[in-house]
């Protein structure tokens, strides 16, 4: 099969059909953004108000509770002392 060969002006069509297409894609994409701006709304704006509370906070005047516990020293343990066992693995004697 021989393959057809193409005139100017197909591709010239061709361009523009995709040309318009883009165009057209465009112009709905940027008319859904702004519908609200085109048609407008008839809902009220809701205004925001802003207060300030200002309070302090007041300290208490009774006088403060201390408390003082005493702990004890704790004891130190003596190390404790190596069993025979212990004693002959250490000198090497390991079955």
């Amino acid at each position: 099969m021989a393959k057809k060969e193409e005139g100017l002006f197909d591709g010239v069509k061709k361009q523009i059909a995709a040309t318009v297409g883009i165009v057209v894609t465009t112009a709905g994409t940027l008319v859904v953004a702004n519908m609200e701006k085109i048609f407008g709304t008839s809902e009220d704006k809701v205004e925001e108000k802003k207060e300030i509370v200002k309070d302090s906070i007041k300290p208490a005047k009774e006088p403060k509770t201390i408390i003082i516990k005493e702990v004890p020293a704790a004891k130190k343990e003596e190390p404790k002392k190596k069993t025979e066992t212990e004693q002959r693995k250490d000198e090497g004697f390991d079955w």
